[in-house]
């Protein structure tokens, strides 16, 4: 029985560019959206052009053109002002063209939709190898290769967020960042907690399917497997340096067995004297004063708080929530 709900939901996305590499694993990922939500409205951002067969097929909405900015990029901030505008205070989901979907993106949505907004929830993605250029086609064909991706994927990097589900957000002061380079979705983390906005921490809950690739389809980079051309320093600078690199360590709440619950403990705590020594610098004389007072026992905490986060070095899929029982 397809849900009412979903008719409100919008999923939408900015599909890199087609070619031999990117293709399968994107048109996998258009037909899980697809398949897990059959009712949402799916709009497709930029030059989608080489994907109407796909759109037509999938029911999907090309969403007009992105901005291209002064460097050859495109910018992404319209994308999310747009989108925003078409939700009317509905829930949204934004999720990179090559991110995969399960059925436990249902049971989030479903949850999370109940709860008023301002609130922006996100997860740690799910690492998968290099796409088998297989595009699951039945009901068996999904189920077989989920169960797969479940037992051999690992977690990504703590800060390559790939996914936002969210109510209630402005974007009007999102900077004109790059998409596909670093920086714009750790701003999505830190432009919520410096609004006393609340940031969820859904990896335990929800599976965000990503499979390995180069990054040969990106300009500027000096190798394949590199990020580390020019539009990556300006997006850095845009957000403000590296101690703006938010991820899911700042997150204010977390799901935990099926409940949304504040996040607790001395890791909570650091990065949220992170934030107030970012939004507060006229105090950073004496913190620093302190903080080489107290030098051993805060890098120690800092540490700690480091490996924590790094759930890496759990059981490959154990969820964020029944790792940190065992730690």
């Amino acid at each position: 029985m397809l849900a009412y709900w979903e008719r409100s939901l919008i999923i939408f996305s900015s599909p890199k560019p087609r070619n031999d590499q990117t293709e399968a694993v994107q048109i996998a990922a258009f037909r899980s959206w697809r398949r897990a939500f059959p009712n949402a409205s799916i709009l497709l951002f930029g030059d989608v052009a080489s994907w109407n067969d796909e759109i037509e097929s999938l029911v999907m909405q090309p969403a007009g053109p992105l901005v291209q900015g002064g460097e050859g990029g495109e910018i992404i901030c319209d994308m999310f002002q747009d989108a925003s505008k078409r939700a009317a205070g509905e829930v949204l989901l934004y999720l990179n063209s090559d991110i995969l979907l399960d059925d436990s993106a249902v049971k989030v949505v479903e949850k999370l939709r109940a709860r008023p907004g301002p609130w922006l929830g996100s997860a740690r993605r799910w690492c998968l190898p290099k796409w088998s250029d297989v595009v699951p086609e039945s009901e068996l064909e999904w189920r077989s290769f989920f169960s797969s991706a479940e037992k051999s994927g690992r977690w990504g990097e703590a800060c390559a967020l790939d996914m936002f589900l969210f109510r209630g957000l402005s974007f009007e002061r999102m900077p004109p960042f790059f998409i596909g380079h670093r920086g714009w979705d750790n701003w999505m983390i830190y432009h919520a907690r410096s609004q006393n906005i609340s940031v969820i921490d859904i990896s335990a809950a929800m599976r965000v399917i990503h499979c390995d690739h180069d990054y040969s389809y990106v300009k500027g980079n000096s190798a394949p497997n590199r990020r580390d051309g020019p539009l990556e320093e300006v997006n850095l600078k845009m957000l403000g340096g590296e101690e703006r690199l938010f991820h899911l360590g700042y997150a204010t709440h977390e799901w935990v067995e099926g409940i949304v619950q504040p996040c607790r403990g001395w890791g909570s705590m650091q990065r949220n004297i992170e934030l107030w020594r970012i939004m507060h610098p006229e105090h950073d004389w004496w913190v620093r004063i302190l903080r080489r007072l107290l030098h051993p026992a805060i890098k120690a905490l800092e540490k700690s708080t480091t490996q924590h986060e790094d759930w890496r070095r759990h059981e490959p899929n154990m969820p964020r929530s029944q790792s940190k029982t065992l730690s």
